[in-house]
C-alpha cells in the first residue's frame, strides 16, 4: 500500500493492492487459497472488508474508504 510517512493514504477513496500468496522456498504450491482483506481506518477498533479477485496467479484487492471519514485516514 502506498503510504506516506504518517502512514496515510492518498485522499482517494478507493485503492487496489496486489496481493501474492507462496510458500516459504522448497515447499509445495499453496492450494485451495482464500484471501480476505480488512482494512480498518480507526487504528484497529473496527475493520472494513474489501472486496478481494483472483488476477493472473496472484489476487487484487479493493480497498475504499467509508464515506463518512474525510481527509487523509
Amino acid at each position: 500500500m502506498p503510504v506516506d510517512t504518517r502512514n496515510a493514504v492518498s485522499r482517494a477513496a478507493k485503492h487496489t493492492l496486489g496481493l501474492s500468496v507462496r510458500m516459504q522456498d522448497g515447499m509445495a504450491q499453496p492450494r485451495g487459497v482464500h484471501v480476505t482483506v480488512e482494512a480498518s481506518y480507526d487504528g484497529g477498533r473496527s475493520w472494513a472488508a474489501a472486496v478481494s479477485a483472483r488476477k493472473g496467479s496472484g489476487y487484487t484487492a479493493a480497498v475504499e474508504r467509508p464515506a463518512h471519514l474525510r481527509g487523509n485516514a
